[in-house]
């Protein structure tokens, strides 16, 4: 009776370290915001909340003629859901002002390190002096990061902000993003990788071939701030804008991993001398 008792532990503790050791291997992400505009029936404003893990919606406008709509169709094609994407535009200035639309939304946490934040954009037009993207802030807020296609600038490519450059923007490395590529839809991922650190990644969206995934910046330098919010915005463009799939989502570290499977390795080894009593 003792040994059957002994064998049923030893296999109990097996089945435990399997679990384990499964654990140890799943390096999918778990998502912790996400919202799209499949269920939208109308443009973002002020006070909606719709998806997960996110605040409401603040829509500020200036300027000029500037605001939000429910793309559809051929708008924002390749980054669309259900065929409708978050649809923005900013290309009437009024007075000498300069049009200009923020779409700002909190995160119920903020980002820590391992968290991705990705988000699908695609433009119709920049021009020449306008200003297309978005910034991760905290929460008085100060940017802590920006990806643009700034026309102002010149760039053949994207244009980034962060913690180097004495936060001046600065041309994104080669292989870059140039316009045709954001014209076509993007999916940009930002990774905290600690307070003072991130990686970047940007890949096509939708029937968009012209380029494939880019690691476009690994250990890019940040000011430490907390980031607890997004802005994606559009300023003067000669064209509509287009955003989509916002999502925060969290890869498991790999001394947690390690740790698991240290766990694991554990209790096989329990289970095998249990075995042999």
């Amino acid at each position: 009776m003792g040994s059957q008792l002994t064998s049923v532990k030893a296999l109990m503790l097996v089945a435990a370290a399997s679990s384990l050791l499964a654990m140890a291997g799943v390096t999918s992400a778990a998502v912790i915001a996400s919202d799209n505009a499949a269920g939208y029936t109308g443009a973002i404003t002020t006070g909606l909340n719709s998806g997960t893990g996110f605040g409401p919606w603040s829509v500020s406008t200036g300027g000029g003629a500037a605001g939000t709509f429910l793309a559809s169709g051929t708008q924002g094609a390749n980054i669309a859901t259900n065929s409708q994407s978050w649809g923005v535009y900013a290309n009437t200035p009024s007075n000498g002002g300069t049009p200009r639309v923020d779409l700002t939304r909190a995160f119920n946490s903020a980002l820590t390190a391992g968290d991705s934040l990705s988000v699908a954009m695609q433009t119709d037009g920049v021009g020449n002096s306008g200003d297309f993207g978005f910034s991760l802030q905290t929460s008085n807020p100060i940017n802590q990061f920006t990806f643009a296609y700034d026309g102002t600038q010149g760039y053949n490519n994207v244009s980034i902000a962060d913690g180097s450059h004495g936060g001046a923007e600065y041309q994104a490395p080669s292989p870059g993003i140039n316009f045709t590529d954001i014209n076509n839809g993007i999916i940009v991922t930002f990774t905290l990788v600690t307070a003072n650190s991130y990686d970047l990644t940007v890949s096509p969206a939708g029937s968009n071939n012209n380029f494939s995934t880019v690691n476009l910046i690994t250990n890019g330098t940040l000011s430490g701030g907390t980031i607890s919010q997004v802005d994606l915005f559009d300023v003067n463009t000669s064209g509509n804008g287009y955003f989509n799939s916002l999502a925060v989502s969290n890869v498991p570290e790999p001394a947690s991993l390690a740790m698991f499977g240290a766990g694991a390795l554990g209790l096989l080894g329990l289970a095998r001398r249990r075995q042999r009593v």
